[in-house]
């Protein structure tokens, strides 16, 4: 199995594969052990030693040095019963995707349970069909195959070629100017079944998805929070595994699709 990692050269991002040889198959792992309380760890409470968490899962990679990192935390005994563990593992957004996610804890809990009944020798992965540089190249060789790229960005160019201001919709503070300065957060909403269910039947009936008709609602809820506006443009990820090979495939696939 390779461990692969993502680096910059002249400005462009590269993908390194490392054989196990040289890694060892592993992840830089940091060991916090507060089991006989936080002060052993140097931290004065719990509330401290959160916010270290927070702050070493939040602190920005160096893409030159590392893609991935990981810290695991044996918890107080006085607290919590012996031998128990808080584990964040942080992964840049460049080398895997909300999809990933998924793939990477089943791996993790498959080989801990193997560990924790005995097993002394690593557990060996299902194959996977297409790694993720062979994904690369093919998507590459697509793009550049009787202009194809061409065609996507006169495409594209056409049909955002009036693209409409940003909607003045009623903040409680005001808009930052420009996007990258402001904080983002994420805010479920949960709907009654009921309310599903006839969303569904609706859907059904107009030969579309749930998530057309949820998109349908969330910019006619745009539109009137900003007066009226009927031209509206949303970005969408969309998940981009079609293909089943790379249904077990680890990077990133996803692409933003304006709507």
């Amino acid at each position: 199995m390779t461990s692969q990692e993502a680096k910059t050269y002249e400005s462009s991002l590269i993908q390194i594969i490392h054989h196990p040889d040289e890694t060892g198959g592993t992840i830089p792992l940091e060991i916090w052990d507060c089991s006989d309380g936080w002060k052993s760890s140097g931290f004065d409470s719990a509330v401290d030693t959160i916010a270290a968490i927070g702050g070493h899962v939040a602190t920005p990679f160096d893409m030159g040095v590392e893609m991935v990192r990981s810290l695991l935390v044996k918890l107080p005994t006085e607290i919590v019963a012996p031998n128990k563990y808080l584990m964040t593992i942080s992964i840049h957004h460049a080398i895997m995707d909300g999809w990933s996610i998924r793939i990477i804890l089943h791996n993790l809990l498959t080989a801990y349970r193997a560990y924790a009944a005995g097993a002394e020798e690593p557990i060996g992965l299902p194959h996977l069909p297409v790694e993720y540089a062979d994904y690369a190249v093919w998507q590459w060789q697509h793009l550049e195959m009787g202009g194809y790229l061409e065609q996507q960005l006169d495409y594209w160019a056409k049909q955002l070629a009036y693209t409409p201001p940003p909607l003045d919709l009623p903040f409680d503070r005001p808009r930052s100017e420009t996007s990258s300065s402001c904080e983002r957060s994420f805010l479920p909403i949960f709907l009654p079944g009921k309310l599903v269910a006839a969303l569904a039947d609706l859907c059904t009936q107009h030969r579309s998805t749930i998530f057309v008709g949820l998109m349908a609602a969330f910019q006619l809820t745009l539109s009137r929070l900003s007066g009226g506006v009927e031209d509206l443009v949303v970005g969408t990820p969309n998940a981009g595994r079609g293909n089943v090979q790379l249904h077990e495939m680890v990077g990133c696939v996803m692409e933003t699709l304006a709507v």
